[in-house]
């Protein structure tokens, strides 16, 4: 299945294009993928939302359970040491599971949490939708306020240049590392948990309540990179740079590679 390559006309912030990528569907018959994330040995981590589980997806396309604790797991992200941190959107709760899969909780009380990043120092961020807010979770476990005010954050991506935040009333908002918005995405009816950042400093998000997969480029461009998907709603990037899209709609994951 490719994306023809055709322009089209400027639209809102960005001047956004088709890009032309091939879309192949790798894994099917998954709860509702909402979180994904890649671990060190190049598994896909992913939070199976309607089944309370937290699966592994091996490069032979295995699967195995990392943890069924955890209920309606939301937002993933993974550290350097391979802990994965869940957020569970029902319990307000963010848990963290080592690679031995022992389950700790991290933070609670975060008002319906949706996605999760790290950054490179290992602070967490957490998009809290019921408060508005980015919450921000320091190596001792002190949260704070790093965003407040804002259309319903679902999820977030500490970039090295700054952040992204999906709003899922809202719009993709991009912002330096001093908070300040520098640009922002408006062609989407729902923004969702999935969002992602790559080495070249481009943002790849999708649009729960459509079909679209766009990638938002530091120079504010955009370019429609697949149209085509069931209410996407997850989204990984591996090492290679391809990316790896969780669909509610018909409850697969799909390997996007962009030409």
């Amino acid at each position: 299945m490719k994306n023809k390559k055709i322009i089209l006309a400027s639209m809102l912030a960005c001047n956004v294009l088709w890009a032309e990528s091939d879309i192949l569907k790798v894994f099917d018959g998954v709860s509702t993928p909402v979180g994904m994330a890649f671990n060190h040995n190049n598994e896909l981590i992913v939070a199976e939302w309607s089944a309370s589980r937290v699966s592994v997806f091996g490069k032979e396309g295995h699967k195995r359970v990392l943890s069924d604790q955890i209920k309606s797991p939301s937002g993933i992200a993974v550290d350097k040491e391979d802990n994965v941190y869940v957020a569970s959107y029902s319990t307000d709760t963010l848990y963290k599971i080592e690679p031995n899969g022992n389950v700790s909780i991290i933070a609670d009380e975060l008002a319906t949490p949706a996605g999760v990043s790290i950054d490179q120092n290992g602070n967490i961020m957490v998009a809290s939708k019921a408060s508005n807010a980015i919450i921000f979770i320091d190596q001792k476990g002190t949260k704070s306020n790093l965003f407040k005010d804002l259309q319903t954050p679902v999820g977030i991506v500490a970039l090295e240049h700054g952040y992204a935040i999906s709003n899922i009333n809202g719009d993709v908002s991009l912002y330096d590392k001093e908070k300040r918005k520098t640009g922002s995405y408006k062609g989407f009816k729902s923004p969702a948990v999935g969002i992602v950042g790559s080495q070249e400093g481009n943002v790849y998000a999708v649009d729960y309540g459509g079909n679209d997969v766009v990638e938002i480029q530091k120079n504010g461009n955009a370019r429609v990179l697949a149209s085509s998907l069931s209410s996407p709603v997850g989204v990984a990037i591996n090492p290679q740079g391809e990316l790896f899209i969780g669909t509610w709609g018909d409850s697969a994951i799909y390997k996007l590679t962009i030409k």
